[in-house]
């Protein structure tokens, strides 16, 4: 409850603070200069609120004076009933009521929930620690400017030593500025009026005395304002005798009609930026957004974000409205309505971007327009601003009957994605339960042990450069041989992943072939080609997170329940620490607040906002990213989960793990995801193999998620080593797909096609092989069922196809390779095949980085 009221009233400001300070650091990157331009910057914004709540004091006193002596009178004169019921009389006659002397106290109510914002915000600020300012050492911390040294006294036989102490001086500063400000306020009021702000002056003191430095100057720095500003109305007061304020009790029906329109405009904001923009995200893919370990419904973040919307919309901008003038209420209503044109049009009709999005609400790749676009939009909300503003002048009964349309069509709409998020979640079971616990898998010292382990999107071509940075990974990998002529059957993990678990009649071409069967179908039946051979010739087996399980982001494990020997089980999220998962929780309860509003601005502005998926949220966002912590915590736990048995038991163990697809900056020199990360003087923007070829670093740093995992499973390669089942176990690393992000002119071909998209890792060990080498044989992720039951089953047939496991069609023919797929990211459990417009089929065959091996396919025929 307390949470939810927060969400409400403060965090809307707290949102305020966080965007002010991040603009300005990100000009000075000074914290203190930052800290200090929050302050005047919202002060001003809030400059004719707090002279609005001024003259409201202003004019109570003035009321209250007025009435003093009748009152006085009242009381000594009458007692009990007869005094309250006269004093009823005398107020009503007043048109006054007692509640109405809390408008004294006006200008401090409004200041609180901004000092608990600025308190939260500035008291978690990682970035204020061991930051200096002036001659504060140290943001984070109380000043502690004056130092009393420790003292000594001689007195025999023995010298007695009184330690030393710090004042921090801010706090007191602070309050003697709170002081002189009060007594210019206050001139001339009530010595009980007096008496409370001076008191609440001490309180600020003690409250504040030992609090960070970072915030005692921000409060002080808003003394100092408030100071100013009280000196400066001083003496205007002195040169014009300024009327008693506005009678605000007698509101015409024009102004009612303005408030009407306020509030129904504040509404329809609330209900698409709280509400339609969030549930568009989450319906999407409300899998993505579950925590498997500790479920919790992803429409929480809905909820979250509809409550900092009704917080900015329905409780802070109309205090904005209502304290001003009918001239500010009549511009501030025409802003709310020309802001609600441009959010629904931004939205609903230049909103559609092709590009995924991960739980963070941060682009896998940086959204960009055209300037065609941009012009274009802008053309657009220019000419609908004007309308609105016209219609607003003139026919403003048509706006506010076409708002109960548009409120009607929010709610149905957010209704709709509402009801569909619950109904994929009620198909999900699996999610609810958590997929159960988990068991680790056994490697035995005697027997045959083969594991399978999947890099989602590890790229193949950054194995040379890896090794050359870290040379003792070469020994970590003895035995494995590296295949760089690898080539996977499509650029995603639908398209990429089925050959790998299946082989080649899982191809992208053959999948399509199969045309009378659903996708998801031939996907399930490839996650289960290898894991049903192994159990069915006696290997104990199991499969941890195999990719799009009944076609879902988190696999659903139940299309493993009818085979009773294969134990499946989900491991993301088994070892995330929980705390990063509160601070992601808070994280993710903004980021839709804010995509929200992203969403809704003009596109020449969106990428300001957007913030490279930062939103300009301060550095107390975990810089570790989830999507990478928790494939990375369960390879840096290999260890804990193979457990070593001393038998002839022959196992099975087949994972998949997405640390490569889950682009973020780790920590150098060890490629770690951390809180605070700092690589300034470490990374050089570059890698060199051991020929001397360099790769530049791209934005996303998708080699340092590439690195990561690697060295983690060396880890675990010495594991098995020093537990003496290295030798007699097969490993398959191996990825569904690359990345095209144009890294090696080779692979990109005269269409602009870059081929690194469809080169995946591929790492191979066999049973007692001692040597790293590297192989240019060609190819392709779809040899790994082949290279798993080499020697260990006879004949291997497709338990589902009764066709034989080999690898004969890659050498009697070129590979049909899918590189461009538009529907990328689109799961649809109807779809039975991958064929759409637009896509990019090529051949290749033996060398792939001669571009002369490569060849356009013509486009296939296109089935509906």
């Amino acid at each position: 409850m307390l949470h939810s009221l927060y969400q409400l009233l403060i965090y809307p400001i707290e949102i305020l603070l966080e965007i002010v300070f991040s603009v300005l650091y990100d000009i000075r990157h000074d914290v203190g200069l930052s800290i200090l331009g929050i302050s005047i910057v919202v002060n001003f914004l809030m400059l004719p609120l707090y002279n609005r709540a001024d003259r409201i004091s202003d004019e109570e006193r003035r009321k209250h004076d007025e009435m003093a002596e009748n009152l006085n009178h009242i009381k000594r004169t009458f007692k009990g009933d007869e005094r309250f019921m006269i004093l009823q009389t005398f107020y009503r006659k007043q048109n006054y009521h007692p509640l109405y002397s809390l408008r004294s106290s006006f200008p401090l109510l409004l200041q609180i929930p901004f000092f608990i914002a600025a308190y939260h915000f500035l008291s978690h600020l990682s970035l204020l620690s061991n930051m200096s300012f002036l001659w504060i050492r140290n943001l984070a911390a109380p000043d502690g400017i004056l130092v009393i040294p420790s003292i000594g006294v001689d007195i025999m036989p023995e010298m007695r030593v009184y330690p030393g102490f710090c004042i921090n001086i801010l706090p007191v500063l602070m309050t003697l500025i709170n002081i002189i400000s009060t007594m210019i306020y206050t001139k001339g009021a009530p010595l009980k009026e007096k008496l409370q702000l001076y008191i609440i002056a001490g309180i600020f003191l003690v409250l504040l005395y030992k609090s960070p430095s970072g915030l005692v100057i921000y409060w002080t720095m808003n003394n100092v304002f408030s100071l100013v500003k009280n000196i400066v109305l001083g003496i205007v007061k002195k040169k014009h005798h300024v009327a008693a304020g506005d009678n605000r009790s007698g509101v015409s029906e024009n102004r009612k009609d303005n408030s009407q329109l306020f509030f129904s405009g504040c509404i329809l904001l609330v209900l698409l930026l709280g509400v339609l923009i969030p549930s568009s995200v989450i319906v999407s893919s409300p899998s993505e957004f579950v925590n498997v370990a500790a479920y919790k419904d992803p429409l929480q973040y809905v909820f979250g974000a509809f409550l900092i919307a009704s917080g900015a919309f329905l409780v802070w901008l109309p205090v904005f409205y209502y304290l001003g003038s009918h001239k500010a209420r009549k511009t501030i209503c025409s802003l709310v309505w020309v802001y609600c044109a441009i959010s629904l049009i931004d939205f609903l009709v230049f909103g559609q971007i092709n590009i995924r999005i991960n739980t963070r609400l941060k682009y896998d790749q940086y959204p960009e327009f055209s300037l065609q676009k941009i012009l274009f939009n802008l053309i657009i909300l220019i000419v609908v601003s004007a309308v609105v503003i016209f219609f607003l002048n003139k026919h403003w009964l048509w706006i506010k009957n076409a708002s109960y349309v548009v409120t009607i069509a929010l709610v149905v709409l957010s209704a709709v994605n509402i009801i569909n998020t619950e109904t994929q979640l009620s198909k999900m079971s699996y999610l609810k339960n958590g997929q159960g616990s988990y068991e680790g898998f056994t490697l035995s010292t005697k027997g045959k042990n083969v594991i399978v382990l999947m890099l989602d999107r590890a790229i193949g071509t950054y194995f040379p450069y890896i090794l050359a940075e870290r040379p003792e990974l070469r020994d970590k990998y003895a035995g494995f041989t590296y295949y760089p002529n690898t080539i996977s059957f499509g650029g995603s993990t639908k398209t990429g992943s089925p050959a790998l678990f299946g082989g080649y009649e899982y191809s992208s071409e053959n999948i399509d072939d199969r045309s009378d069967e659903k996708l998801v179908d031939k996907q399930n039946e490839a996650l289960k080609v290898m894991p049903v051979l192994f159990s069915e010739q006696g290997y104990k087996t199991t499969v941890y997170d195999a990719p799009l399980g009944n076609y879902e982001w988190i696999s659903d494990l139940s299309i493993y329940d009818d085979y009773s020997d294969i134990k499946a089980y989900t491991l993301k999220e088994r070892f995330t620490d929980p705390e990063l998962d509160i601070a992601l929780d808070k994280y993710r309860y903004r980021s839709f607040f804010m995509y929200s509003i992203y969403k809704s601005v003009p596109l020449v502005f969106q990428g300001y906002v957007y913030d490279d998926g930062q939103y300009h949220y301060p550095d107390t966002i975990p810089h570790i990213n989830d999507e990478f912590n928790d494939p990375f915590s369960i390879l840096h736990n290999l260890s804990t989960i193979t457990e070593i048995e001393d038998s002839v038991q022959n196992t099975f163990m087949m994972m998949d793990n997405d640390a490569p697809h889950s682009l973020c900056e780790l920590q150098l020199p060890d490629y770690l995801p951390v809180v605070n990360l700092n690589n300034r003087g470490l990374e050089t923007g570059y890698r060199v193999d051991d020929s001397g070829n360099m790769i530049e670093m791209d934005e996303y740093f998708t080699y340092h998620v590439n690195i990561s995992p690697l060295i983690q499973i060396g880890y675990w390669l010495d594991y098995l080593r020093e537990n003496d089942v290295y030798d007699n176990t097969r490993i398959i690393i191996v990825a569904d797909h690359g990345w095209p992000i144009g890294q090696f002119d080779d692979l990109i071909q005269e269409d602009g096609t870059d081929m690194q998209g469809v080169i995946p890792l591929l790492l191979y060990k066999d049973f007692n092989s001692i040597e790293y080498s590297e192989s240019d044989e060609f190819m392709t992720n779809g040899d790994t069922p082949v290279l798993a039951t080499d020697g260990l089953i006879e004949d291997p047939v497709n338990p589902f196809t009764g066709n034989r496991i080999d690898s004969k069609k890659k050498n009697e023919q070129d590979q049909l390779v899918l590189c461009e797929d538009p529907r990328d990211d689109v799961l649809d459990m109807e779809d039975t095949v991958f064929l759409c417009p637009g896509q990019v089929w090529y051949t290749v065959h033996d060398n792939v980085y001669d571009k002369n091996n490569w060849s356009r396919a013509k486009e296939r025929s296109v089935i509906y």
